[in-house]
């Protein structure tokens, strides 16, 4: 029975020391007005950016704006008191859609505001991985609009690998990149289910750009301005995965130094708060 022990540790042990992390953040460290990660000013010197892209009602493509650095317009900030202390720290991110009043865009059409990562270039080692996994918490912060309605939350978290179109742009459209996404569950109002996204990696990828991230849609009302739409977001893990995680799982390197009797008590936990 021992010996069967033993195998088990050793085995669960080298499946998480398989896996990489390239960026994880549960919040914790971060300072409301800090400049270099994610503060709530704005986003210079750092892998986070943001921009809004302008849709017509069917989701075609009208015009877009990605800022360098530069003031977060409202769009981001630190929020607590938002989710068991023990699980969500005392820290979380608020991520909000645009939502301008212009009077020149017509009723129906949308913004889609992007909060993305650089996570720097595919490697052979993530090929030879096979998978980036995404897993993190999230809640809908459905708000009451200016207007006196309330509106949902709507979009979707992904990963994306960007390659070079011939004509010049980058998009994570087959063949030249890849992408893997998750609709975000408007009714989700408490921390009740993880987001988890798995992108199967190819030798083609090698080199392209890495991203992750979430997009927020806001729609036009009719009544002078934009649906709101906004999230919370805490404890996210990117890494490499030897095969598509279905849980959320605590990060890689600490697993395999806990063993299997902890990694178990934290499986549970996280089985808890899902």
């Amino acid at each position: 029975m021992m010996l069967t022990i033993m195998a088990l540790v050793g085995l669960v042990s080298l499946h998480q020391a398989q896996a990489t992390v390239i960026y994880t953040n549960d919040f914790e460290g971060v300072v409301a007005g800090d400049p270099t990660e994610l503060g709530n000013y704005n986003l210079d010197n750092t892998n986070w950016g943001w921009g809004v892209t302008g849709q017509d009602p069917n989701g075609g493509y009208l015009w877009n704006y990605f800022p360098t650095g530069g003031p977060n317009k409202g769009l981001y900030g630190l929020r607590t008191g938002q989710g068991i202390v023990a699980i969500q720290g005392e820290n979380v991110m608020q991520f909000n859609g645009a939502h301008d009043t212009l009077a020149n865009i017509a009723n129906g059409k949308k913004q889609m505001t992007t909060f993305y990562y650089n996570a720097g270039p595919i490697t052979q080692g993530m090929v030879d991985q096979g998978y980036v996994s995404l897993s993190l918490n999230y809640k809908a912060m459905n708000q009451l609009h200016e207007y006196g309605f309330n509106t949902p939350s709507t979009g979707n978290f992904f990963i994306e690998v960007l390659g070079r179109h011939p004509d010049g742009y980058f998009t994570a459209g087959a063949p030249y990149g890849a992408a893997s996404y998750f609709n975000l569950d408007p009714n989700q109002t408490d921390w009740q289910n993880d987001a988890i996204i798995n992108l199967a990696l190819n030798q083609g990828l090698v080199g392209k750009a890495l991203q992750f991230g979430v997009n927020l849609t806001s729609v036009n009302n009719g009544s002078g301005g934009f649906s709101n739409t906004s999230i919370a977001v805490d404890n996210i893990l990117l890494q490499t995965a030897s095969a598509p995680i279905t849980a959320a799982v605590p990060e890689p390197s600490v697993a395999s130094l806990l063993g299997f009797g902890v990694l178990g008590l934290v499986a549970t936990r996280f089985r808890r708060r899902s």
